[in-house]
């Protein structure tokens, strides 16, 4: 699952610090997922 430009507007130091561990891990997990693709789709241009 991908986070919408929205979703990542949202973030911030104070909405990660008061999630519970298990929804910050599951954010986390969303977040590498995200990274992986984006670092994919620059590294076809190479």
């Amino acid at each position: 699952m991908t986070l919408s430009d929205h979703d990542l507007r949202q973030l911030d130091e104070s909405y990660m610090g008061s999630l519970a561990h298990d929804q910050l891990m599951v954010l986390s997990l969303k977040l590498l997922a995200d990274l992986k693709v984006a670092r994919d789709r620059l590294n076809l241009g190479k």
